[in-house]
Order: structure tokens, then sequence, then C-alpha cells
């Protein structure tokens, strides 16, 4: 959804039917993003995302997101993202994550909503190769008061474990707070499930991550102003753990 696009909603039902899928752009070594927003006031429900390739040499904006809301060109305010599966595929169960992260929001995008505590509005986000959420960029604008409420992150679709088939899910972060995120709000999530891909140990795993890192001591772009409240954190409301591979 370009600039001119304001106003759009793209509403799939909420049976988890109508997949988005990369692996042909994979197959051919391209890169992309599964769904960009661009513009302001627009809403998407219940899409599957999965499979959407980047590689390490790439910045964030080129590919590797189930959906980028872009603020670069003016737009990327006030959208809505609701019941959609990033990450992992129809059945609920299977991984299939994106290159670098299920949601980024970034580059001036500001009161964006990820998720809800109503009826269909939780949406599940797995697999990421860097970041389940992503908030944040190497820009020089900032991204205001968006929202994570809500969400299945790092699970599978009921909430129970991380998904099966998985390799990689999130080697930073099941939310990534990054430079340029002023005033997120992070409530009622479930996280967990976090696994490092390779043999390495990360010790930056963690269920949510805040980070300044490449910004300098009294930078605007320092992360700050973030509410984190009533989130689950490697395990689910049956006190069922579902733990990251290190410490949350």
């Amino acid at each position: 959804m370009g600039p001119g696009g304001n106003g759009t909603t793209i509403d799939a039902g909420t049976s988890h039917n109508i997949v988005l899928n990369g692996a042909l752009l994979a197959a051919n070594n391209l890169r992309g993003h599964g769904l960009v927003i661009a513009a302001n006031d627009c809403e998407v429900r219940g899409l599957v995302i999965i499979g959407f390739p980047n590689y390490t040499s790439d910045s964030d904006d080129i590919g590797g997101s189930g959906i980028f809301i872009d603020g670069t060109f003016g737009g990327g305010d006030n959208n809505r993202l609701y019941n959609n599966w990033i990450g992992i595929g129809a059945d609920g169960n299977t991984a299939t994550g994106n290159g670098r992260f299920g949601v980024l929001i970034g580059f001036d995008a500001d009161n964006n909503v990820v998720g809800g505590t109503g009826a269909n509005q939780r949406n599940v986000i797995t697999a990421g190769g860097v970041a389940n959420v992503n908030i944040g960029d190497t820009g020089t604008a900032t991204n205001d008061n968006n929202r994570i409420i809500g969400n299945f992150i790092g699970t599978n679709a009921d909430g129970t474990a991380k998904p099966s088939g998985i390799n990689t899910n999130s080697v930073q972060a099941g939310i990534n707070i990054a430079p340029g995120a002023i005033g997120t709000i992070i409530t009622d999530n479930l996280v967990g499930g976090l696994t490092h891909q390779g043999a390495a140990v990360n010790d930056q795993i963690a269920g949510i991550f805040i980070s300044g890192f490449g910004s300098s001591t009294g930078s605007p772009r320092v992360p700050r102003g973030t509410v984190i409240q009533r989130n689950l954190i490697g395990v689910n409301s049956a006190g069922t753990p579902i733990p990251t591979a290190s410490a949350s």
C-alpha cells in the first residue's frame, strides 16, 4: 500500500487461508517484504505471511519482513494489524519464518497498533530471523507512540509451545525496541520459545530487548518512554514454560 492508499482495508477473514509466501523470491536469490504499508489509516486482518527473505548485508528496508510499516514517504501512521499469522503456516503450528522481522515499524512511522485484546485482534508473530517485532531503524527520524498489544510472539497459534520445525525464532528478541522508538507501549503479550540459530549461544536473546546501540548519549533517537505491562515472558497463562534459549 503506497502513500496514496490511505484508509485501505485488507480483510482476509478469520480462517487464515490466504497466504503470502516468499519462497519463490528465496529460490531465485531475491529479497522482499510480504506487505509494505507506506500509507496512513490502513487496517490488515487475517493474513498468513511466511518466508520472505533478506540477507545479512542488506538494510532492513530492502526486505525480510512479513509486514513493513514504512514512514519514509510521509505515510506509515495510524495503521492497525489484527489477527495475522506471521512466520507460521496456516496450520497454526509449522514455522516458516521471515528473514529478519515478522513486523517492522520504522523510518518515521507513528501511532500504529499491532494486535489488541478484543475478539480476533491478536496476531501470532514468530520465527523472525532477527526479531519477531522491531520498532526503530537506522535512519534519522523517530517512530512515536506505537503499540504492541495482546499478541502471541514466538509461539504457535495456541500460545502453548514454540512452533514445530523451527530452526531460528528470533536471534535477538521477541520484541526489539531499537533506536528511534519513542513512547512505545507493550502490553498483554505472550512472548516465548525464542531460540538461537546455529551452535553459538547469543547472550542477548530476550523476550523484550531495548537497545540504544549506535545512538550517542543524549541523542533524540535513544529509545525512551517505553511502557511494558502485563506481559507473560517464557510462560503461558496456564503456567506452562515456553522458555527462551537464554534469560528473558
